[in-house]
Order: structure tokens, then sequence, then C-alpha cells
């Protein structure tokens, strides 16, 4: 095979397996939970009040001591009824008390005479009572029994109990496996189980019906339901599905020893219709009704196989298993568990099918799929266990309790906490809903006491608060790397900002560097052209001057001849004499850096003697000249350089106003600092800015017949070379004004 196809098929093989690893990842993933049981109560969103506590010197042989009668599906007419046994130094009653969970007031408080071990409560539905219904004894009895409240209780005799220990004490025993109508009837029936001798002697299973309290059946049941665990079986085929627990006092018959926990449907004839073995071990299952109330989810240690047939020690494995009602195993597996393990249910992932959670003795969460898939878990946690179900707060919908080590802390089904109760609790149920139907409080309750709380929203600024304190590290690594980065983007706008002014001033020196060089090249050049000029025009118009000067000295014939030959001669010396003269400004521009003296040069004696080498022309022409400037004013630099400037500046002036209505000119000097500024304004037509760039270059000149286009460049040099700077502009009305400007220090000169 070809190299090349060989690597695009690997290339192509890699990138498939990219996408499969991706797409499969969603399966694949669990996610990593963590429970934040230490979070301070005040950094929670919820805060919990207690509207009533109530505490016993003694543990209550009651389970659930306290619980909630609804009066109503809104949970607005809620009450909350509780039963207190008396401890053994009283010599009292039972209490039996009903408190408003909505007004908080005390409906009723009323005595019985039996020690109750459970109740329940409920609704009648023919005129909405709140009513309680349970077993307790008396002497050395058994008895049901059934109140409203604020009427006196109907009590149904039970069973006897039996002095087995001989101490004189007859230790009956039982409990309430469930509630319901579970022969759909219309009337309300309670699966009890009785212990004539508290665990030494055969149990009574019994379902009993209530308003009128009677034994729809009875019979003997070695293992005894697990407290209200039991739930009707369905419509069609009335009866009880529960688990058990076993005492393992070695009581056994013909169908089942209570060395084993099962789970097990009876008919309504008290018939077992199916059982299965769930576990070897006290406290060692757990169970819940799915969501759909078609069948069980328990957590066990045997394999769930009919109860008739033999197990032992070699099938212990940590399972979960689904039991439909009919007793068929939809589903088993066995999982990473440990005994004691709890199980709920409640909606994690928020599509409203609840999902499988798991607690351990360790405080681990697992939360499975309803296909037993691991979607999330925990590590160990001091979790201690599970308190119960309560319906949404607020947005949340639903809420788990899970008991901590000081109480119990309410959380979210993503596990994240939302407020806390300090106290011994270890169940919860709800109490009442707000206006808008949220859980507005709940009961908490352990054997010893119990309490009503009220949820509360903690107001907004704590809440921002509680968030800041979730995600603080977040927000802290948000704005650090904001302060860093605007950190960085300054340092990096005032470099750029420093690295452009740089190119600019670089640029700026570069473009003056280049127009002095320019500048520089051009003067060599037109000093090399005008001194070669200079020397040839001069060597070759002495000779004529010369000759001229003869003709007209021997000039003798007729008058008229004499006179038109001495004009000719006159007009030829004449021009050779601007020849020379141009020649002399010529010579006088090439020779300037070398005639640099450093002389201190008083500028108004410079000027008067330039205003009267041109005093003739001046009056001639009736020309105004103003000067202005301090007597004392010097410049250190060659006295002719200067007298230089001012002449040439002068004689721009003057030719500039010469035909002008009104002539003047105004001379002025002045210093500022460590210069001096000579200017010279005229009133002529001013200077047309399209040549105003050009006015000092050599031999350029706007007067072509009389002007030799040295005056202004020799002044350009000389500013140049004595380090100064000349400007030309016109003015507001009429004429120029230039304005040179020299440094007046003893070094002029030195570095040109």
């Amino acid at each position: 095979m070809h190299r090349g196809a060989l690597f695009n098929r690997l290339f192509i093989g890699a990138i498939a397996l990219i996408i499969s690893i991706y797409l499969s990842a969603p399966v694949l993933a669990v996610d990593s939970l963590e429970i934040d049981h230490n979070k301070r109560e005040e950094l929670l969103p919820y805060s919990l009040e207690s509207q009533l506590v109530i505490s016993w010197k003694e543990r209550q042989l009651i389970y659930r001591p306290a619980q909630i009668g609804v009066k109503d599906p809104a949970g607005i007419g809620t009450h909350l009824v509780y039963i207190r046994n008396p401890d053994r130094s009283e010599d009292n009653f039972t209490q039996i008390g009903a408190y408003s969970a909505t007004n908080g007031n005390t409906v009723n408080d009323q005595p019985m005479q039996l020690i109750v071990t459970d109740f329940v409560t409920f609704v009648d539905s023919s005129d909405s009572g709140v009513c309680v219904a349970g077993i307790g004894y008396r002497t050395d009895s058994a008895f049901a029994f059934e109140l409203k409240i604020g009427r006196a209780p109907s009590l149904l005799f039970l069973a006897t109990g039996t002095d087995a220990t001989g101490d004189g004490e007859w230790k009956i025993g039982g409990g309430i496996a469930g509630r319901a109508d579970y022969d759909r009837d219309g009337k309300q029936e309670m699966l009890i189980h009785v212990n004539p001798n508290r665990d030494l002697a055969p149990r009574i299973l019994m379902c009993i019906e209530l308003y009128p309290l009677r034994i729809e059946w009875q019979r003997p049941w070695p293992v005894a339901p697990i407290l209200m665990s039991a739930i009707s079986a369905d419509d069609n085929d009335p009866g009880w599905i529960f688990p058990t627990q076993y005492p393992s006092n070695g009581f056994a018959d013909s169908l089942m020893q209570d060395r084993y926990s099962y789970a097990v449907r009876v008919d309504e004839r008290g018939e077992i219709v199916w059982g299965r073995y769930l576990s070897q071990f006290v406290q060692g299952i757990a169970g819940v009704q799915s969501q759909d109330k078609k069948s069980l989810i328990f957590v066990h240690s045997l394999p769930a196989i009919d109860y008739r047939r033999h197990v032992d020690s070699t099938m212990l494995a940590r399972r979960l298993t689904r039991i439909a009602l009919d007793g068929t195993v939809d589903k088993t597996c066995i999982y990473n568990g440990e005994r004691n393990d709890v199980i709920w249910l409640a909606d994690y992932t928020g599509d409203g099918i609840d999902e499988i959670y798991i607690l351990s003795v360790d405080g681990r969460v697992q939360i499975l799929d309803t296909g037993f898939v691991l979607l999330a878990e925990t590590g160990p946690n001091p979790i201690e266990g599970f308190g119960g179900n309560l319906p949404s707060i607020d947005g949340h919908s639903e809420v788990i309790a899970l008991r901590e080590s000081d109480g119990i802390g309410l959380y979210d089904t993503r596990l994240r906490k939302l407020a806390k109760w300090t106290g011994n609790v270890w169940m919860v149920e709800p109490a009442h809903v707000d206006e808008t139907g949220d859980l507005a409080g709940f009961l908490a309750t352990n054997i010893t006491e119990f309490a009503l709380i009220s949820i509360h929203k903690r107001p907004l600024l704590d809440l921002v608060a509680v968030l800041y304190y979730d995600y603080r590290y977040y927000v802290i690594a948000v704005i650090s790397s904001l302060i860093i980065g605007l950190l960085v983007m300054g340092y990096y706008r005032q470099r750029v900002l420093g690295q452009k002014l740089q190119i600019e001033l670089a640029h700026a020196e570069l473009q003056r560097t280049q127009r002095q060089l320019i500048e520089a090249e051009k003067y060599r050049q037109a000093r090399d052209i005008a001194g070669g000029f200079a020397h040839e025009i001069r060597n070759a118009l002495f000779p004529a001057e010369g000759a001229l000067k003869r003709i007209k000295q021997n000039l003798g014939s007729t008058p008229e001849d004499v006179a038109n030959t001495r004009r000719l001669a006159e007009s030829s010396i004449k021009a050779v004499e601007r020849a020379i003269d141009m020649t002399d400004l010529i010579s006088q521009y090439t020779k300037l850096e070398s005639e640099i003296e450093r002389d201190q040069v008083v500028v108004a004696k410079v000027v008067a003697e330039s205003l009267a080498s041109n005093d003739s022309r001046i009056q001639e022409q009736q020309i105004t000249v103003l000067t202005s400037g301090s007597s004392e004013s010097a410049l250190y630099m060659n006295q002719l350089h200067l007298h230089m400037i001012v002449n040439n500046l002068l004689l721009n002036a003057l030719d500039a106003v010469s035909d002008q209505p009104t002539k003047e000119i105004r001379i002025t000097w002045e210093e500022n600092d460590d210069r001096l500024t000579l200017s010279c304004q005229d009133t002529g037509v001013g200077i047309d800015p399209a040549i105003r760039e050009r006015i000092f270059q050599p031999f350029f000149s706007t007067k072509p017949n009389s002007g030799t286009g040295l005056g202004l460049a020799i002044v350009h040099r000389l500013v140049t070379i004595y380090q100064g700077k000349i400007t030309v502009e016109n003015g507001h009305t009429q004429g120029a004004r230039l304005t040179v400007m020299l440094p007046h220090g003893p070094l002029v000169g030195q570095n040109s």
C-alpha cells in the first residue's frame, strides 16, 4: 500500500474514533457532585424559623409522635396532631393535641387512657374532619383506637399479652404497616401487627377497618412489616404489598422464618399471594414505590427469588431490584453498596421522570436512572440519613431532607444546600403551602421531640452574598482576570502610543534632516556653479571694462559722434559694472561659511548703516522707513553678515513698495529669552502663496530685469549658518513681513 494512502486511512480512522468518543461521552459521563454540608446557615438561600417546638423527658414508644393532618388538598386547613405518653414518673394519661399549622391555635388537648405505640392521621371524607387512628396497650391488652379531633376515642380490643419473661409485666407491642382503602369499599383500613410477647412469641397480622372499628381479618405472622411501608395492591385485585424485617429470635412457620426479610403481597383475606427474599440482616433492606405506582424498587442483599426456595450466605451481594405488583422481577443488578443503604426517588435531570437515589452509611450518594444506569455520585460525606421528600419551594421542584450530625439540611435534587435546621431530627413531612402552592412550612420529628418550621426566602442582598459565596472563586478569578487584562491593555496601549510618538518624532526629525541635506546639496551645487561662473565672468569683463574706459578717454571726433560714442561707452560700462557687482554677490554667496567671525554686533548700528547706504533711493522715491528696537540689543556674529541680512531685507522691501501708493517699511527687533527677532514689514502687494517656498532659492527673482535672485538666498543661508529661523507671511491688509530669529549667545555659528 502506498505510504500516502496508508496515512490518509489512519487519519480518517483517528477522526472517526474521536467523533465516536465525543458522541458517546454524554452516555458514559457520570456527574461528580459535592455536598456542601458545612455551608453556614446565613449563606443559604432560605432561612428556617420555628413556630412550635415540643419535647419530652423520655423517649416515646411512638416512632412518629407528631404528624400532619390535612383537611383539604390545598393544605390551607392544616393541623398538626401529636400524642404524648406520660413519663414513668407521672400519674397521668396520654395526651392527644391538635395544633393549627396555619394560624397557630391549639384546637384540642384531651387525655386518653391508653399507652399509644403508633398512630396515623387522615381526613373523614364525610365531613372533612381531622381523624386519628392507631394502636396501643393498657395493662396486659392491646387495643386499636380512633377519634375525631374534639371527640372521645373509640377502642377495639386486639389481643392479650403474656408474661413470657416472668417479671410480672406484659410487654405487648405493635405498629402500623400502612393505611389505605385497599379493598376500594370507600372506607379506610389499617394494616397492623401485634406482638403479644414483644418479639418472644408469634406476631399477629391484622387488617382493621375504620369507622366503625372492626377486624376484617387476622392471621399469625412470623415477621413484622416495616412501619408505614405497606401499599394497597391495585383496583382489580385488592391486597397489601409490604417489606418485612426480622428480630431473628428463631420463630418460623410453614412459610417463612424470622431470620430473613421478605417482600410480600397478601390478598384481602391475608393469604400470601407471592413473596421474595430480600435480606438476612436487620434493617438490610429499603424500598420505595415507583413513580408510576406499578412497581416497587428495593436495595437488598439476597437474590429476589421465591420465598419457598432455599437460600444461603453464598448468595449475599448488594442488589438493586424492581419488582412489579404481581411479583415479577422487572430488573435487578448488583451495585457497589453497603448494608443499611437508604433509597428514595427524585427528579435529578428535571425532565419530570424520577431518578433513584441511594445513600450509603458513609454518606456517599449515588443517582441512577430508571434503567439502573449511574448518572451521578458524590464522595463520602458526614450525611447520616434520609429525612424525607418535600414538595417545591419557590422554583425548586423538589426538596430532599438529609439528616446531619447536628440537625437536618434541605437540598435540591442536585444536592445543593438550601436551608439548615439545627436540632435532633429523624424525618420531615410537609405541613402547609402558601397562596402560590409552594411549601411554606414542614414538620420535623424524632422520638423525643418535634418542631413545626416555617420557610422564608432570604432578601435579595443576602442572596447576592449567597451567590458570591457559592461562586466566589470564579468571581475573584474573573475580576482578577479583568484587572490584569485592563492593566496589560493599558500597558500595551501606553507602549503603543509611546512607540507611535517616537516614530512620529523620528519621522519628523528624518524629514528635517532630509530637508537640510537637500538644501546643503543644493547650496554646494549652486556654490560650485556660481563660483566658477563668477570667476569666468570676472575674467572676461575686466578687459572689456578697461577697453571701454580707454575708448571713452581717446574720443576725438565730431561733437555729435563723441556724444553718441560716450553714451554708448557709458551704457556699456554700467552693464559691465552691473555684471561685476553680480559676480561680487555670487562670490559672497559662495564664501559665507568661510567668513564666520564671532564679534558683538549692535543691531541698531547695523540697521542705521543699511539705511544710510540706501538713503538716496529712500529720499528719491519718498519711502517712509520706521525702526523700533532697543539700542543695546546685540548679536555675536560677523558684522558684515548681519549687514548683508538687514540690507537684503531692506532692498527687497524697497523693491516691493517702489510702485505702491503707500510706501512704508517697518523694521523692528526685540529680544525673547535667548533669541533676537528681527522683522521687516512692507506695504507692497505681498508674496504669491504659489512661490512662497521658492523665494529663498538661488537665482530665483520676480524682477528679471533688475534682480539677481541672490538677496533672499544669501539671507536664508546666513540664517541657517547661524542656527536661526526665517519666516515669511503676508499682512492682514497688504504687504509682506519677513521675520528672522537668531540666537544672541556667544557660541552662535560654532556648530554651523
